[in-house]
Order: C-alpha cells, then structure tokens, then sequence
C-alpha cells in the first residue's frame, strides 16, 4: 500500500471513530433522556428539605429574614439550587428535568476526552476503538445515573471537576505548559469547591497532580506554577465564596454550623458535626465495602446500590503491580492514578457517604482500563476484557431511586400543593417543625417569616426571643401529620394555655404528604356545639387530607385505598383543642383482622374503657361517653391481638395489624 493509500485509510479510519464516538455520546443523551422521564418527577429528601426552599430563598433575598427554615441544610451554598428552584417554578416535567439533566450530561464530553489522553498514553492512535469499553464502563456509574434529572447538585457540579481533571492533564505537553488551560481548571476547581464543600477533597487531590506534573520543571518554576495554580483556584472560590462570608458576618463561623469546636458560633453546639452513619472503622471494613458493592450495599448510602467495578479494579491493582508491566506509566498516567488513589483515600477519612464520591465513581472505567493495559500486552485481548467487565457491570448494576412521583400530566406545580387561599393570602410568622417540609414554603406568603424548629438549642432561642417582640403578624405553626404530636414543646414556649388558648388548624395535601397549618389564637377558647363534629377523619384516599379536630395520629400504617391499618397494639388520636367536659358519642367504622374479628377493641377516652367489636366486613360502631376531664386532648384505641399476615402465612407482610378504620367522628351530644 502507498504513502497516500494509507493517509487515505487513516483519515476514513479516523472519520469513522469519530461518526462511532459521536453516536455513543447521542445513544446516551436520549437513553439519559427516556430514562428521566419513565422514572418520573423528582421527590428526592433533599429536594424537599432544603434544595426547594434554598432557591426560592436566594431569589427572593430571604437569609436575613428566616431562621433555619431548613434545618442544618439552610445553611449551605445555595447557588445550584436557584437554578433547581427556576427549573421547578417555571417548567413543567418533564422539560424542568430535562434542563437540569443538560448540565448533568456535560460531564460525558469530558470522560470521553479524558478516555482520549489515556488511549495516547496507553499507546493507542487516535482512531482506536479502544477508548469505547472504557468510556461506557465509566459511565455505569449507578450514582451519578441516579441522579440523573434530580436536584441532588453532586452531578451538577461533577462536569466542573472532571474539565479541570482534564485541563490539568493536558496542560502539559513535553516542556510546554499551557497557562491558560492551568488557569481555567484551577477557577473550575475553585467553582466546585465553593458551590458544594464535598468536592474539596477532589481540589487537593488535583493539587496533588499538578505538584507530580511539575515537579521537573526546576524549584522555581515548580513554585511559580503551583502558587499560580492555587490562586486561580482561590478566583474560582471568590466567584461563589460570597455565601460563606455572609455565614461569617450573620452566624461568627463562614462554614456554619460545620466545623464548630472550630469556629465556636455561639448559635450551635461546640462540635464538629458529622453525620455517622457514614464511616469506616477500619481498613477492614473498606475492603468489606468494596467486596459487598458488587452485590449490594448500603454501607455509605441511604439505599442499596451495586456497582461491580471496585471489586474489579481491587481485582486487578494487586495483579498490576506484581505482573511484569506491558506498559510503563507516563507522567499523566501515573498522575491520573495517583489522584484516583488520594481522592478515594480522602473520602473514606472526611466523609465515607456514597454521593461524594461521583467524580472518582465515573473515572472508574478508565481506571480499570488502564490497570487491565497494565497486566495485558495484546490489545485484542484488553478490549475483549473491557468489554466483557462493561457487560457484567451493566447487568449486576442497581440504580438507587431517591424518590420519584409519576405525572399524569404537566404541571408548573411539581408537588401538587393544594393549600387555601387564605394562608397563601395572608403573612404570618410560620414555625416549622419536621423533615422534609421546607419545599412548602414558597407556597405561602411571601412577606410571611419562617423559623425552623430544632436545629439547636440556640437557634430555637433566637427564635423565641425575635417572637416575643410585638408584631401584626399572627403566629402559625406548619407541621406534617408524623411530626404534629411534637408542637406542643414550642407551644410552651410562646406561653400557651390549652384552658385559656386554642389553636385552629386545617390540613392540606401534596403529593408527597399531609401537612397541618395550626394559627395560635391566644386569649381565645375553641368553641364545640352540640350535634357537631369535634373531630372528624376518612381515612380514604381522596378524603385523608381533610381531617378536622385531628392534630395527629400514631401507631397507624400507610394509606390505603379503603383506609387505614392499625399497625401494633395502640393507636392514638391528638386532638388541637381540649375537649370540654360533657357528653359525646364516638362513631367508627372499621373491620377487624384475622384473631381480632369479635375480640373487644378498647376505646379509651379520659381513662374511661370503652369496648367496641368489629367483623371482618365494615360495620359502624357508636360509643358514648362522659368527659369529667378539664382538659381531654386524646383518644386511645388498644387492639387486643395485633397480628401479621406473615405470622398467618397469608403473605410476607409483617405489618402487626388489627382493625381496618375507614372513618372516625367524635360528636359532642
């Protein structure tokens, strides 16, 4: 073949790699795309407590106002969550998911480039396949594809480390350093490091590269590079570091409430808070990690995942450096390695929670490619491997799903808040007390002033002391039904009276819960009349959100088409307001299950017994009674013999249950 015969293949080879390359990038945006949308819209627990609310709270310039709307969280960096919060205001799903997954998706151009320069160190051309396995290995990354479409902003900023990553190992071409390419990657580094303060061991593990990538270069000029890379990064920290001077200015520490028996904020405990679930104990227990993942774990996640490739790349390291090398390690290929084994080193000291982990997750495959280059010489042979490794990736890989809702149509309004006019009419001073609730905040009134409930002992006295002060505006209290029995402890601390004060309250839905708004009506006793309802609930689908005279409920299962289970051998009913003393009747209907069917459920009202027995098909029962008591506030409902379907072998259901209550009314006669 001639010289200009091979040119000719080289370029219809090359053009090829590039029309396959291509091809791969698009199969996975419409893949990521399709994937969005059947999973549905995005209901994530972080979503809901904070990345909602931080948004809307940035825009609207609310910092000043509110206190600890969303608990510890309401203190982070909120600028990637502006951007969650339009996408969510202001486009329906599943175009709001979509634009976010835009900027999630840029990450794959820069896995891809990154694949290129480790193909050309490996000693592959530049139109090799080679580079194909390795890039879908790294992109079966079950965390970074769970967030896919989500708020969680791990994925958001991973496209600014892996451009840096990037960047920094391409700066370097033999004895030329290209200052602009250091320039960008330290401000990109600096951008995920001040936008989410988990990346940080990523940014000194990248400082760790550009020390290996010049430390050759003479002491001078490694000195003058290094200080130049570090203040580019220091200008990339600045763009977004504004937050954490506010945290300094309002709260005495620019890492609030992190880091305190640091800083010592007088608004928080002097600890150093870590949450520790997530940790490992041992070296041991690393190793037990990594085996356990390929099957299955939850050791640094809150849902089970699995993700082979660390067993594999554990599999192969050992092989790697035994074996007689096929290739040798350039500067970049031992740079890049090097930043894999101190990024992951870090993370298991700082923070051993699975999420943190995204960049070195989604770098796997090509770590793995390049110890499998390490151990195999022919090349047929590597990419056999690779590709067989991406295939039992793909097949033993599970996806966490942090939470999702289906849309059976579009809609502006993402949680299906359904709340009366009047309390989004009219401002308020909202205490707000549970997780996750603060994605409901934006939703009332916007002149109105929220205070989260229980993020610390000081908090809640700043809080407290502001209420003291007289003002027009009316005190609620905002709280879900898991976490309403809890209000009273803030009720004391405004000085309320149950004999001499009364709360009125009314429940809403969304789609994700129901939640309770009670206004605090001091000097103003509850008003009962006769032949009326004091409390009221159908425990229906449709009907549940409508609960009135019922603050709180425990020891009930999930909802039900019907209704609802009893679940254990008690369930109680709170009521907002003291039921005055007089007679009432209370009207139930409900079946009993299994051994409970005729057996006497003990009602219990002011510790007066009353039985009541259910069939096994609805019946109504009524029941009256006395109140001698001042102040009743609760009813009780013992169950004489709560069973499971399990203990019966009727199903694998281990819910211990006992009646089945559609409805309950309590009337005062």
């Amino acid at each position: 073949m001639s010289l200009t015969d091979q040119k000719k293949s080289t370029v219809i080879s090359t053009k090829r790699q590039k029309i396959v390359e291509a091809s791969l990038i698009f199969s996975c945006l419409i893949a990521a795309a399709i994937f969005v949308v059947r999973r549905g819209q995005d209901t994530n627990w972080d979503l809901l407590n904070y990345h909602y609310y931080q948004g809307y709270s940035l825009i609207n310039g609310r910092f000043s106002n509110d206190l600890a709307a969303a608990n510890l969280q309401s203190f982070f960096n909120p600028i990637a969550n502006a951007l969650a919060y339009l996408a969510l205001k202001h486009l329906s799903f599943p175009f709001s998911a979509w634009s976010i997954l835009l900027i999630q998706l840029i990450s794959i151009p820069a896995i891809a480039l990154l694949a290129k320069e480790i193909a050309k160190s490996l000693g592959y051309s530049r139109s090799s396949p080679s580079t194909i396995p390795a890039v879908l290995l790294s992109l079966l990354a079950p965390l970074w594809i769970s967030e896919l479409g989500t708020t969680f902003f791990s994925s958001w900023t991973l496209p600014l480390l892996l451009w840096g990553i990037y960047l920094l190992l391409t700066a370097h071409k033999k004895d030329l350093i290209s200052r602009n390419r250091i320039l960008i990657a330290g401000i990109l580094f600096g951008l995920a490091v001040g936008l989410k303060l988990t990346n940080a061991p990523f940014a000194l593990s990248a400082i760790f590269i550009f020390a290996i990538l010049n430390y050759q270069n003479g002491w001078r000029t490694f000195t003058l590079n290094c200080t130049f890379f570090l203040l580019t990064c220091g200008i990339g920290f600045s763009i977004v570091g504004w937050w954490y001077w506010i945290l300094w200015n309002d709260w005495q520490s620019p890492v609030f409430p992190l880091y305190n028996a640091i800083f010592k904020s007088e608004f928080y405990d002097f600890v150093n808070f870590r949450d520790m679930r997530w940790h490992f104990s041992s070296i041991q227990e690393i190793f037990f990690f990594i085996t356990q993942s390929a099957w299955g774990t939850n050791k640094t996640s809150e849902i089970y995942f699995a993700d082979a490739r660390y067993l594999f790349a554990a599999l192969l390291l050992p092989a790697a450096i035994i074996c007689k090398p096929a290739i040798r390690l350039n500067k970049q290929l031992t740079a890049f390695l090097l930043f894999m084994a101190l990024s992951f080193l870090l993370w298991s000291l700082m923070f051993s929670y699975q999420r943190y982990l995204m960049p070195f997750e989604v770098l796997l495959g090509l770590l793995i490619w390049i110890l499998v280059a390490r151990i195999v010489d022919n090349n047929l042979l590597r990419w056999t491997i690779m590709l067989s490794l991406t295939i039992c990736s793909a097949l033993t890989m599970k996806v966490p799903d942090w939470g999702h809702i289906p849309v059976i149509k579009a809609s502006e309004n993402p949680f299906d808040i359904e709340i009366a006019e009047q309390l989004h009419a009219d401002p308020a001073h909202y205490l707000v007390i549970g997780a996750p609730i603060s994605y409901l905040l934006p939703s009332l009134h916007p002149e109105s002033i929220f205070y989260g409930i229980g993020f610390s002992r000081q908090m809640d006295d700043l809080i407290f002391k502001r209420l003291s002060t007289p003002s027009n505006l009316p005190i609620r209290i905002l709280t879900s039904n898991h976490d309403a029995a809890s209000i009273s402890g803030s009720l004391r601390r405004l000085n309320y009276s149950p004999l001499e004060d009364s709360l009125e309250c009314r429940s809403f839905k969304t789609a994700i819960d129901r939640y309770t708004i009670c206004e605090v009506r001091f000097g103003k006793q509850f008003s009962y009349e006769s032949e009326n309802a004091v409390a009221s609930v159908s425990f229906s689908k449709n009907e549940y959100w409508k609960t009135e005279g019922i603050l709180w409920d425990r020891g009930l299962s999930s909802l039900e088409a019907w209704g609802l289970w009893s679940d254990g051998d008690q369930v109680e009913f709170g009521f907002p307001n003291c039921l005055p003393p007089g007679g009432y009747k209370i009207l139930t209907t409900a079946h009993a299950f299994g051994p409970n069917v005729a057996l006497p459920v003990i009602f219990n009202l002011d510790n007066q017994e009353i039985p009541q027995k259910f069939s096994s098909t609805d019946s109504l029962q009524i029941a009256h009674f006395e109140n001698n008591s001042v102040c009743l506030d609760k009813l009780s409902i013992h169950i004489p013999k709560p069973t499971s379907p399990l203990e019966l072998g009727l199903s694998a259901d281990p819910r211990k249950l006992g009646i089945g209550i559609v409805n309950l009314k309590i009337v005062k006669e």
